[in-house]
């Protein structure tokens, strides 16, 4: 693991809207970034350019994480999950950062990523689950899916029932809406039967001869 010093306790913050994108070749030397990310790293774009993508991995950031991170990519997948990067002068940023591989003809030829800034609710608990990874006595409270991090056994069961994620509430509102409609159905239903076994009824009733 690379390891970037000295870092400092100074806090860069991207602008609401902001976004630091770079572009990278299959083996993490970067091929483009864009001005953002030359102005919230401190470094020109002449210093990033061909050099490992981890020239901005600050040293808080456990290595399971980024391990987590190219295993997904090279598996073609997307990756998505919060990072602290250190500035040129020690500083550091937070991001949410999305990564994606580049596709050409069925293959991988690169990796793109688009950071923007996180809410201060993702930072905390970004900090609170990372501080667990990179301890060796707290590591197996957490697994990292595709850069999200779940807690393991059951506090991470109650996590997820707390926290729905948005499938299931979405979920969650059409059974709302359309279970009222399916009850008003069978009771209107049920009230259809109801009234035609009435009817045969009175019917026979008509159609039996008198004795």
């Amino acid at each position: 693991m690379r390891l970037n010093l000295p870092v400092t306790d100074t806090e860069r913050h991207l602008r609401d809207g902001d976004s630091v994108v770079s572009r990278t070749d299959i083996r993490g030397i970067i091929t483009y970034v864009n001005t953002t990310f030359c102005e919230i790293s401190g470094y020109s774009r002449e210093e990033l350019i061909g050099q490992p993508h981890n020239i901005m991995r600050h040293p808080d950031m456990p290595t399971a994480v980024f391990a987590n991170l190219w295993a997904t990519l090279k598996a073609g997948k997307a990756w998505k999950g919060l990072i602290k990067n250190r500035c040129k002068d020690g500083g550091f940023y937070w991001v949410e950062a999305n990564a994606n591989p580049i596709v050409a003809d069925g293959e991988i030829i690169g990796y793109m990523s688009l950071r923007t800034r996180p809410c201060l609710e993702q930072v905390r608990r970004a900090q609170q689950a990372y501080a667990d990874l990179r301890d060796a006595s707290r590591h197996h409270r957490w697994r990292l899916r595709r850069g999200r991090c779940v807690r393991s056994g059951w506090s991470g069961w109650i996590d997820r029932a707390r926290r729905p994620r948005i499938r299931e509430r979405i979920a969650v509102i059409i059974i709302a809406l359309v279970l009222p409609g399916l009850l008003a159905g069978w009771s209107a239903l049920a009230g259809m039967a109801s009234s035609n076994a009435t009817l045969a009824q009175m019917h026979r009733a008509h159609l039996v001869p008198s004795q």
